[in-house]
């Protein structure tokens, strides 16, 4: 079973990097074209959030079942010695969780981000883009 987890994470952190790519430039692609935030866009960010979900499940998943860890928190004070112990007991998980909790303070809340896009021509930058670009081609 953890050797099944440890792959599937591995894997799944290729999808991860591949969706947060298209997630960043979806919305960047739609506001090039002049177009409100629309439905590849969220469903974009959508999958982005679901596997980032899917891959810190996975990551809990395998620190409770790795025997890196069970050694290194075995006896944490050698462990600090060795560097690969270090990394898999303490610094990923530190890293992880810290990351996690930053995205979390800054991040809009999904059900922001998922809302369909606003109606107000001055809340959408889309709009604002139209409006300019029209307003360039009356003489």
């Amino acid at each position: 079973m953890y050797t099944t987890l440890l792959y599937l994470h591995g894997y799944n952190r290729w999808l991860v990097l591949s969706a947060a790519a298209v997630a960043l430039t979806a919305p960047w692609r739609a506001f090039l074209r002049a177009r409100s935030y629309g439905r590849a866009e969220q469903l974009s960010a959508h999958a982005f959030a679901r596997l980032l979900d899917g891959q810190v499940l996975l990551g809990l998943a395998l620190y409770a079942l790795s025997p890196i860890v069970r050694i290194a928190l075995g006896d944490l004070g050698a462990a600090m010695a060795v560097k690969e112990l270090r990394f898999f007991g303490v610094e990923h998980i530190t890293g992880m969780v810290l990351a996690g909790r930053l995205r979390e303070r800054r991040a809009t809340p999904l059900s922001r981000l998922l809302a369909s896009p606003p109606s107000d021509p001055r809340a959408d930058p889309s709009a604002r883009v139209r409006a300019r670009r029209a307003a360039r081609r009356r003489p």
